[in-house]
């Protein structure tokens, strides 16, 4: 829709920044491509700030690095779980290879892999 003559918008609102991306090379091309090709600007409406003006332009920056170290929190979190969960002999997800078996599938903190005999 960014491309049609006549553009039927000039501003994109989403409603945290978190949904254009949480990874800076997601978020910035995204942000960039509509300002520079199509002169579309966004708005973030839980920060109440948008890319028209200095001040919102460092907001938007200083958010988009909040949350990507959200993600980095995320992605930390998920992995020690998974880390502590396989140091107990615990069944980590993905696919259970030849020759073993779920036990206890879908028991909380029960599930294992074990030799299928």
């Amino acid at each position: 829709m960014a491309k049609q003559e006549p553009r039927p918008f000039d501003l994109v609102c989403v409603y945290r920044e978190r949904a254009i991306g949480r990874r800076d090379k997601a978020f910035w091309p995204w942000v960039w491509k509509l300002e520079d090709d199509h002169n579309i600007f966004t708005a973030v409406v839980k920060g109440d700030y948008d890319n028209t003006t200095d001040e919102g332009r460092s907001k938007m920056r200083k958010a988009q690095d909040r949350a990507e170290d959200e993600l980095v929190t995320i992605r930390d979190r998920t992995q020690g779980g998974i880390q502590e969960k396989a140091e107990e002999g615990g069944y980590t997800g993905g696919n259970v290879p030849f020759g073993w078996r779920i036990e206890g599938q879908g028991k909380k903190g029960e599930s294992r892999v074990v030799l299928d005999i």
